[in-house]
């Protein structure tokens, strides 16, 4: 068997995230039926060691190789894929899938590793395979993982999107929540026209990827237009919806407010000014901006009854998006807030937002200012405050920094220009990687991030190119072939 027969068997075993049992098990029996050693973890995590084969002398050290055993599934089909294989697609060079995602991310990196582990005549130094569960939903694996497990120091993670790029560096994150709570009577039953105001028509995209073309967050423009139009008629919060999660950069929100004046043209007429303005400043990045409102009727319906611009106000005023860049112009630090709901029973508005940097100060300093944007407020501190807040962060993940110096780096650009004739691009990656826990895991960790072409990652429009995959697991098994570290 060869890694693309190895895929095509992961692909038979359904494996999304907190679903990964059957692969797991799957695991631990290649691991048996090749006599390798092996042990999982509470986590679900597996580990598979090789001993060293084809060296003179027992002197090189060994590798981690890694991947995540978990895939993001979606489908156009309605299966259920908690249950339900993925069925390949193998037509030429392309690899996709029938009406949902691949799996690829990180399948391929799975395969790579297993047709490694099965190769009896392959040469190479002793390998500690990794596969990490839950990596697509908070790295839940690699987070409860025991890195005391671990011999070596020179990982090699499998979970790169890109033949012509070996990464270096990852952001570290953290999540965080704003839980605005509105005081016993200042949510009430008011009289007024409800309205509903929606921001649509934005491009949206992943808040690690995507985060430096400064695309609008449907989110906050949606709280800047409504302070500017609470600085001038009396408009009272109902409700707010927008967002999917908290690493998607939202394309669309709305807000349900009670309109208690009178002058609708004059409504109208800073509604289109300042939608405009927002349009304006968003021309380049999100063309297709656009708002509108939809009155409903005269009602009588809760909402909050005072210091409506004071909470426009200070959700207007929260860092959002792009903080920090290069010179080279990456994205260094930058703060996603991804969904926000209220929940009328608790009267409690929620913003959720995923914190990133390279740099681990610059993500805690940003996290911060978040919270000062509610405690420097001295309004809020009264008895008569119409809301309170409280500021949590959690989940928080290290940054993978760049080593000044990487036998391991070196060594693969001269084995993949030996191999392709060519010269990688070496980078960093503003998304999350695993990678950030074995660098702080793993004493003195030597660490790089590689893979083959794969498009559309996460969609049912996902692909791998077959003669990219070749090309990048030719790479790999010169490397250690030819291990000299």
């Amino acid at each position: 068997m060869n890694y693309l027969d190895y895929f095509r068997e992961i692909c038979s075993i359904p494996h999304v995230s907190h679903h990964t049992g059957g692969i797991s098990d799957y695991l631990v029996a290649f691991a048996d039926s090749n006599g390798l050693e092996s042990f999982r973890d509470d986590s679900g995590n597996v580990v598979i060691r090789k001993k060293a084969a084809g060296f003179r002398r027992n002197r090189q050290s060994p590798v981690i190789l890694q991947a995540h055993m978990d895939m993001v599934g979606v489908c156009t089909d309605g299966r259920d894929m908690t249950r339900e294989p993925i069925r390949p697609i193998f037509e030429g060079d392309i690899i996709s899938a029938d009406a949902s995602s691949l799996g690829a991310d990180n399948g391929i990196g799975m395969s790579y590793i297993l047709d490694i582990l099965a190769d009896k005549k392959l040469k190479s130094p002793e390998i500690e395979a990794v596969f990490t569960a839950d990596e697509e939903d908070g790295m839940e694996g690699v987070r409860n993982f025991d890195f005391s497990k671990l011999n070596a120091s020179f990982v090699i993670n499998l979970d790169s999107e890109c033949e012509d790029e070996v990464c270096v560096s990852s952001a570290g994150g953290m999540n965080e929540e704003i839980r605005i709570g509105f005081n016993d009577g200042f949510y009430r039953l008011e009289s007024g026209v409800l309205s509903e105001i929606t921001i649509f028509g934005l491009k949206g995209g992943h808040s690690g990827n995507q985060i430096h073309k400064r695309r609008a967050n449907a989110i906050i423009c949606l709280v800047r237009l409504l302070r500017e139009l609470s600085l001038r008629h009396d408009i009272r919060f109902v409700s707010i919806s927008g967002g999917s999660a908290r690493n998607v950069i939202p394309s669309r929100a709305s807000a349900s407010v009670l309109y208690c004046g009178f002058d609708f043209e004059s409504f109208r007429k800073d509604f289109k000014e300042t939608l405009a303005d927002l349009r304006k400043k968003h021309l380049k990045s999100d063309p297709d901006f656009d708002a509108e409102v939809v009155w409903r009727k005269d009602s009588k319906v809760k909402s909050l009854s005072s210091m409506n611009s004071k909470l426009f106000e200070m959700l207007s005023s929260l860092p959002d998006g792009l903080m920090e860049s290069d010179a080279d112009g990456n994205a260094v630090t930058s703060l996603n807030f991804g969904m926000a709901d209220f929940n009328k029973e608790e009267k409690v508005l929620t913003f959720k937002a995923l914190v990133r940097s390279n740099i681990d100060s610059h993500r805690n300093e940003l996290a911060d200012k978040v919270r000062l944007v509610f405690e420097g407020d001295n309004s809020l501190k009264s008895p008569v405050s119409a809301f309170s807040y409280v500021v949590n962060t959690d989940q928080e993940y290290g940054a993978w920094q760049r080593r000044e110096k990487s036998a391991l780096l070196d060594f693969f650009l001269k084995t993949y220009k030996r191999k392709l004739d060519k010269n990688p691009k070496v980078t960093s990656t503003h998304g999350g990687l695993e990678c950030g826990y074995f660098s702080q895991g793993i004493k003195d960790c030597d660490l790089i991030s590689i893979g083959p072409d794969i498009s559309d990652v996460h969609s049912v429009k996902e692909k791998a190119f077959a003669s990219s995959c070749e090309r990048i697991m030719g790479v790999l098994k010169a490397m250690l072939e030819n291990w000299e570290l």
